[in-house]
């Protein structure tokens, strides 16, 4: 059961990878490399604070 979950994972992280890719590919044709870089910076941002937030004093 523990194994399958490693390969559930590793799946995951592979389908995310591949995605990633693809997207940035595809948004390169509308935005330019800095904006794609802030937009990536500012969902990694908000996905952080969202997890850690109960860790996080403000």
């Amino acid at each position: 059961m523990r194994q399958n979950f490693g390969r559930l994972g590793l799946l995951l992280v592979t389908v995310i990878w591949g995605t990633g890719y693809v997207v940035s590919d595809l948004a390169l044709g509308v935005l330019n490399p800095y904006q794609l870089i802030a937009g990536r910076f500012s969902i990694a941002f908000v996905v952080i604070l969202i997890l850690f937030s109960n860790k996080i004093k403000i």
